[in-house]
C-alpha cells in the first residue's frame, strides 16, 4: 500500500503543477477498475494503468476478454514491487497495442523504507534488451547468474547505491536518514560510462541502437543499478535453487497464455517414497478448464525453461528422467488458497508456509 499511497502523491503533486490529469484509485477491485475503463477509458487522451506486474496483467487480460479495446485508449504501462522478464513486457505491449515500449512501459525500484530509488528508463530498457540476446555482454553485466535482474537508473543527487559482497547498500535522505542502509536485495551497480564500454567490447554503440529504436532523445546518463530475485525467494530440489522467473518464463507460451494468468505457487513436497518433487499450482483464467494436453504442455514448456536455464537442474533431469519433471495442479481463477485476490502473488511457498 505505501507504493500506491507515494504514486498517488507523485501524481497529485504533478496535477498541481498544471498537468492535466484524472486520478483514479480503486485499489485492487478489478471489477471497478473494468467499469472505469469500459465507462471513461476512451473519453481521455492516454491512460496509465499503475500497479503490481502481476495484477495489471489480469486486468489487462480481463479487459480485452471484455471486449474493451484498450488500443484505442493510448496506454501506458507503470510497475512496481516485482521483476519481470522481457517476454512479459512483450506480451502486455502486444495485447495492448504499445507503440514504443521502451517509452510507454516502467517498472520502479523501490522500498517501504525509502519510497522509489530508482527506475527503468528507455535506456536501461535497451540495455537490458541487449543485454538478453548477448550473453557476453549479460554475463559482463550481471555476472554469470540464472536469473533476469531488473535495470534501472537513478539520480545520485537524492540516493546512491554500493555492492558489497553482491548485496546492495543504499544511502540516502528521507524522513529518516540511510546511510549504506541495506534492504537484503541482490544485485550491483554501474556508472553510465561503464556500461558503454561494456557495450562497446562486444561492438555496440548505445547511441546507435537508441536510434534504430527511435529513442535518441531518451539517453540518461545516470548510475545503473540492478536488483535480482534473494534465495529466499526461491524453492530447492535435490539442493539446486529453482526460482520463480525461470517458471514465469514458461508461462509466457503462446497456448498456455489463453488458459492461464500466469500466476502460480511452486513448492517443494515429498511422495510416499520420501523423494523430492516440485509441485506447482497454476491459475487457470475465469471460466477455463484444465484439459490433459495443456497439463502435459505446461510440463514441457516449463522443464524447457528450467533445462535451458540451470545447468544444475539440466544434470539432475538427465539423471531423473521424469522423475524431475513438476506436478502440476490446475486450481479456478482466483481460488482462495493460492489465488486470493488483493494480495501479492506467493510464488514460493517454503514447507513452513513461509513466502
Amino acid at each position: 500500500w505505501i507504493g500506491g499511497l507515494i504514486t498517488y502523491q507523485g501524481f497529485r503533486l504533478a496535477s498541481e503543477r498544471a498537468v492535466p490529469l484524472s486520478l483514479i484509485t480503486p485499489g485492487v477491485n478489478k471489477e471497478e477498475i473494468i467499469k472505469t475503463l469500459a465507462r471513461i477509458g476512451h473519453k481521455f487522451h492516454q491512460v496509465i494503468l499503475v500497479g503490481y506486474p502481476p495484477f495489471v496483467k489480469d486486468i489487462v487480460d480481463e479487459a480485452i476478454a471484455r471486449k474493451i479495446r484498450l488500443r484505442k485508449m493510448n496506454l501506458r504501462l507503470m510497475f512496481a514491487a516485482e521483476a519481470f522478464t522481457e517476454k512479459f513486457r512483450d506480451y502486455l505491449v502486444k495485447k495492448t497495442g504499445i507503440q514504443n515500449l521502451y517509452r510507454d512501459t516502467l517498472n520502479i525500484y523501490g522500498t517501504a523504507d525509502i519510497g522509489a530509488m530508482a527506475w527503468e528508463t528507455p535506456t536501461s530498457i535497451l540495455v537490458r534488451r541487449i543485454a538478453m540476446k548477448k550473453k557476453g555482454i549479460f554475463n559482463a553485466l550481471f555476472s554469470k547468474i540464472t536469473k533476469t535482474p531488473t535495470l534501472a537508473q537513478y539520480n545520485p543527487l537524492f540516493i546512491t547505491f554500493e555492492e558489497e559482497n553482491g548485496t546492495l547498500l543504499l544511502t540516502g535522505n528521507s524522513a529518516l536518514p540511510l546511510i549504506r542502509y541495506s534492504t537484503g536485495d541482490h544485485g550491483g551497480v554501474h556508472t553510465f560510462t561503464e556500461v558503454c564500454d561494456i557495450l562497446q567490447k562486444h561492438k555496440i554503440s548505445l547511441e546507435k541502437a537508441a536510434r534504430q529504436e527511435q529513442i535518441e532523445n531518451y539517453i540518461y546518463q545516470l548510475p545503473f543499478v540492478y536488483v535480482y530475485e534473494r534465495e529466499d525467494f526461491s524453492t530447492t530440489l535435490y539442493g539446486i535453487q529453482i526460482y520463480p522467473e525461470m517458471v514465469r518464463e514458461a508461462l509466457m507460451d503462446t497456448y498456455l497464455n489463453k488458459y492461464l494468468t500466469g500466476k502460480f505457487t511452486m513448492l517443494t513436497k515429498y511422495d510416499q517414497h520420501q523423494d523430492q518433487y516440485l509441485e506447482i499450482n497454476l491459475e487457470l483464467k475465469r471460466d477455463k478448464k484444465p484439459t490433459p494436453y495443456l497439463r502435459k504442455r505446461a510440463v514441457v514448456k516449463i522443464m524447457q525453461s528450467l533445462r535451458a536455464k540451470s545447468s544444475e537442474f539440466r544434470e539432475l533431469s538427465n539423471y531423473l528422467e521424469e522423475r524431475a519433471n513438476p506436478k502440476i495442479v490446475f486450481w479456478k481463477y482466483e481460488h482462495p488458497l493460492y489465488f486470493r485476490p488483493g494480495i501479492k502473488q506467493r510464488w514460493v511457498l517454503k514447507k513452513n508456509g513461509r513466502r
